[in-house]
């Protein structure tokens, strides 16, 4: 076992020299029979083991005898020509007990040396003293496979941490909840090590690499067979392991030690919001905006990179140009990774949404194949299986990037095509080829990105006609971490989903290494200070940086299907929590604002009710009060619950407060999936509001509580004329008080709140860091993260480079709320078609061909006097816009064979 008190001590260690114990162990006396059998298995022992140890080398018999002499005087070393005769034949004949031919050579030569030294050796002696040279070259040769094996396990026990208990158990195969593996169950003999939050099992004691892990949740059981004191199980989330030791005492040792350690592990409890892992401190974070910078921080992170890359994306395109410069060729993602890999040896590790090819450009099967094909150290792994019914609906939606253990990347962006931009969110770029090309020039109104221009290097072809067509700007957050044990946390969770993804047994993952946890507050050496947000944020040439040290915790939606686990709804419960404990302002920014009037408990999992059919285009209005009510009980997640609470709250206490939110209009033309979410999101709005009207009669000025909002840029585009464009938002981001940040990938709708369908990870940041300032006449204390984050936003939007946005609650947001305004008014006045509360139908848009829900023509302007009095690019929402169109998919668009609950 591995306690101290065992003589047969673990075999793992993460020092590079070989510990005092085992020198002491191997060398303390070379003459003593007790110490060599100690070190050596009996032949019983090696039979009980797995044939894989057949390598193992092993002695000849003993000769009944007690000590070895090793008498050699000056005078016993006369040369001697029989002596010698028979040491020339010794070194020539190497002896056939030896499993490896070089090893019988090396003892036969010291055998012949010995010979040759001591001419007064006879018989019995003779044999003995060759016996113990041969021996002695066993032990010297096991000695150096020991330390090489130690070095060679270096990095890999600096992370994953020395072993606390050790030694052989029988396992039986299967016992996986979420596999669709058919097995025997066969028992098989593996040496396992317990190590801090994990339990690992190797195929043999002095093998390198690990065959698998069961990792501590929250519901681990270790429970002793009531029939068979030597057998005992293991049940997690994940599978049902059982065991079988070799003896009663050894199975006891086992049960002890493993409860032991799982009590002493963070992750043995549910922490606040029922998440995974605990609020965590020592961390620093920086936030970055928009994919500019976000591709620069992570490209100089990955060329830092000394041992580990893990990626994680709802899409990842290895060709993407991460460094855009015009003087320069573009760094792409394939030269980082490349280089990381054959110049310093990095293992690479990739996370790919396996989509459904009917409704997704991803084209994952080929991002797959290139990342496997890449170099020897890279490896990707997609999920899930199509056969996995349940999961065909939903995504593995999160995007994070980490880099050695010592910095992760969290947040709404992916490593793909169309997200890159800057705060300058052009819709008529001037230098197109440099910065967007290609499909990186996207507009999803004029066409979604294409799988055909994806599947090469190619994918650079322009995927809609872009002399006519403006290019649909992207907004997006996320934010770098690193100290503390908060990168752990995350890196935990991708380990988690790596080693699930990697059971799929269907797909024939096996072959696939396995990726442990670390042992917290173990990182590699790395690069030394540079990899850390300090350092990314003094060379990279970030535009905007707010680097603090914060208190976090890492977040998530996890389910069955999507990492193996019980369900998972952490970034909810924590988005419920921080709407409900709001003092004076709340500012959303999230791609999807799908509020729900049902309330969710923590540990609550509801299973999905059926659809509410959509009505039949025939009998829309008969049927639009009934479908109405039944899609008020769709979406499921109490979102709008709290928002109402809380705002019926500050109305009824007489409190200056705040609600603002900004989220993207949706291209609802000739899209059936996003035209269908923009009617249900829409609905849900409107219902916040009617509730709000009803239970607050004596409120006229409902934008003194809560103001909503999206995004729109315009610019000329040559002999075209004026276009105007929405900015896509993507990020998924709640500040609230300016005190607490929540960002991550978590949209604010069902597929990433409830747990079981798509999988989330984000962060909560609490501010250590505070300064006074005033809001409405009022001194506050304001976190420097959270405070610094709003601000960096609300000047972008608002196109304010100066002061006046460090109030939310006075003057900032009334000059928030007055831009807002003013610039809808003016696009209003310069295009006509703009989306506005006033057109209820499709027919009365001007331009809108209604039975193909498009327009007749790229709209343009030639007002472009009136447009110059927009700034920033903050616009009023129209939620009453279409409120009487019928959105909802068509019967014979692939959409409509979607059941309604994947859209919200």
């Amino acid at each position: 076992m591995g306690d101290s008190t065992s003589p047969h001590r673990s075999r793992l260690w993460s020092d590079t020299d070989l510990p005092d114990e085992i020198e002491d162990e191997l060398f303390g006396s070379l003459t003593s029979r007790e110490a060599m059998h100690s070190y050596h298995p009996s032949s019983s022992d090696r039979d009980s083991q797995d044939s894989a140890e057949s390598s193992r080398l092993s002695l000849p018999p003993r000769p009944p005898s007690q000590d070895f002499p090793f008498p050699p005087t000056p005078e016993a070393r006369a040369s001697s020509e029989t002596n010698t005769i028979l040491a020339e034949m010794i070194a020539s004949t190497p002896r056939p007990c030896f499993d490896s031919q070089a090893l019988a050579s090396m003892a036969a030569t010291k055998a012949s040396k010995l010979v040759r030294d001591n001419p007064t050796l006879r018989g019995d002696d003779l044999l003995r003293a060759i016996r113990k040279a041969e021996e002695d070259v066993v032990l010297e040769n096991n000695f150096l496979k020991e330390r090489q094996r130690v070095a060679s396990q270096t990095m890999h026990h600096s992370v994953y941490g020395l072993s606390l208990f050790s030694g052989p158990l029988s396992k039986k195969s299967g016992g996986r909840r979420a596999s669709m593996e058919v097995t025997l169950g066969k028992w098989k003999t593996r040496h396992f090590v317990l190590k801090q939050s994990c339990l690992v099992y190797y195929l043999t004691d002095d093998a390198d690499e690990p065959r698998d892990a069961l990792m501590f949740d929250k519901s681990l059981e270790v429970k002793a067979s009531k029939s068979d004191p030597h057998n005992f199980q293991l049940i997690t989330s994940t599978r049902a392991l059982n065991l079988r030791a070799e003896s009663e005492e050894d199975a006891s040792n086992w049960i002890a030690a493993i409860t032991s350690q799982f009590n002493l592990s963070a992750f043995s409890k549910s922490h606040v919001h029922s998440s995974f892992t605990p609020m965590r401190d020592g961390s620093t974070c920086s936030a970055i905006v928009d994919a500019e910078d976000y591709f620069k921080a992570v490209a100089y992170a990955l060329s830092l990179a000394a041992s580990e890359i893990f990626i994680a994306g709802w899409w990842v395109n290895i060709d993407l140009p991460l460094l855009r410069d015009p003087e320069k060729p573009p760094t792409t993602l394939r030269d980082l990774l490349l280089d990381a890999a054959c110049n310093r040896n990095v293992k690479i590790y990739v996370l790919l949404y396996k989509e459904q090819a009917i409704a997704m450009p991803n084209n994952s099967q080929y991002a797959e194949e290139i990342f496997n094909t890449l170099h020897p150290n890279v490896f990707a792994l997609r999920h899930p299986h199509p056969l996995d019914v349940d999961a065909t609906l939903w995504s593995h939606h999160e995007k994070l990037v980490v880099v050695d253990r010592r910095i992760a990347f969290v947040g709404g962006m992916d490593l793909a095509p169309g997200r890159f931009d800057n705060s300058s969110h052009q819709c008529a770029p001037k230098d197109r080829a440099t910065f967007f090309p290609g499909q990186d020039y996207w507009n999803s109104r004029a066409g979604d990105f294409k799988p055909s221009l994806l599947n090469t290097s190619t994918w650079t072809s322009d995927a809609f006609n872009v002399e006519i067509n403006p290019r649909m700007g992207w907004h997006d957050c996320a934010t770098m971490i690193s100290g503390g044990f908060l990168v752990g946390d995350v890196c935990r969770h991708f380990v988690q989903r790596w080693l699930h993804h990697r059971a799929d047994v269907i797909k024939g993952n096996k072959h696939v290494p396995i990726v442990l946890p670390a042992t917290e507050g173990v990182v590699h050496a790395g690069a030394g200070p540079n990899l850390s947000v300090e350092g990314i944020v003094r060379n990279a040439g970030l535009s905007f940086h707010n680097s603090t040290r914060v208190v976090g915790q890492c977040l998530r939606s996890a389910g069955r299907w999507s990492t193996g686990l019980k369900t998972e709804r952490s970034i909810y419960n924590c988005m419920m929590r921080l709407i409900s404990n709001a003092r004076r302002f709340i500012y959303i920014e999230n791609q999807y604002f799908c509020l729900g009037f049902r309330e969710v408990g923590e540990e609550e999992v509801e299973e999905d009710e059926e659809d509410p059919l959509p009505p039949s285009p025939s009998t829309e209005d008969a049927d639009s009060r009934a479908a109405n009510r039944a899609r008020k009980r769709l979406i499921k997640n109490g979102i709008g619950t709290a928002l109402f609470r809380r705002i019926s709250e500050a109305i009824g206490k007489g409190e200056n407060f705040k609600v603002v939110v900004v989220y993207p209009h949706l291209s609802w033309e000739h899209n059936p999936v996003q035209s269908t979410i923009l009617q249900l999101q829409n609905e849900s709005i409107r219902t916040l509001m009617s509730k709000l009207k009803e239970a607050h009669p004596q409120v006229e000025d409902w934008g003194q509580y809560i103001s909503l909002n999206n995004l729109r840029a315009w610019g000329r585009m040559g002999h075209r004329g004026v276009k105007m464009e929405e900015i896509y938002v993507h990020d998924k981001l709640l500040i609230v008080d300016d005190r607490t940040t929540l960002i991550g990938s978590a949209n604010i709708n069902d597929r990433s709140l409830l747990g079981m369908r798509d999988s989330e990870v984000a962060l909560l940041f609490h501010d250590v860091e505070t300064v006074e300032t005033s809001w409405a006449g009022e001194t506050v204390k304001v976190g420097g993260f959270s405070n610094s984050l709003r601000c960096r936003l609300w000047r972008e939007h608002l196109g304010e480079e100066g002061s006046g946005v460090e109030d939310p609650l006075g003057m900032g947001f009334d000059m928030w709320r007055h831009r807002a305004r003013a610039n809808r008014r003016l696009f209003e006045a310069s295009f006509p078609y703009m989306y506005r509360n006033e057109y209820k139908k499709m027919k009365q848009v001007p331009g809108m061909n209604v039975g193909a829900a498009k327009w007749e023509s790229n709209p343009s302007s030639d007002d472009e006097t009136g447009l110059e009095g927009i700034r920033g690019f903050v616009v009023e929402a129209a939620v009453y816009f279409l409120e009487d169109q019928n959105l909802l998919p068509k019967v014979g668009t692939k959409a409509y064979l979607m059941p309604l609950h994947m859209f919200v």
